[in-house]
């Protein structure tokens, strides 16, 4: 089974340390099962947790090939795993 992996950088911060992450990565808190639509069944993969804000959407020609999500804002817990490969 495919993990999906999104793909750009998160900028994420506490009291004490600051982490930035870039280039591929999924969510690395818990997963959960579930349909994306009907070809397509598994387990997706949580990384952020309790998000409050704004998510700025622009479509490409291409959608959802060439599609730009920006998300600031802010969230109770965040756990990423960068994809080495």
């Amino acid at each position: 089974m495919a993990i999906i992996v999104a793909k750009g950088w998160i900028y994420t911060s506490n009291i004490v340390n600051k982490w930035v992450y870039n280039g591929y990565f999924h969510g690395a808190k818990e997963t959960i099962w579930g349909y994306w639509n009907y070809e397509f069944a598994g387990f997706f993969y949580i990384g952020i947790k309790g998000f409050r804000g704004l998510a700025f959407v622009k479509e490409g020609s291409n959608f959802p090939k060439d599609t730009i999500v920006v998300y600031m804002g802010f969230a109770a817990s965040v756990r990423i795993k960068v994809d080495e490969g």
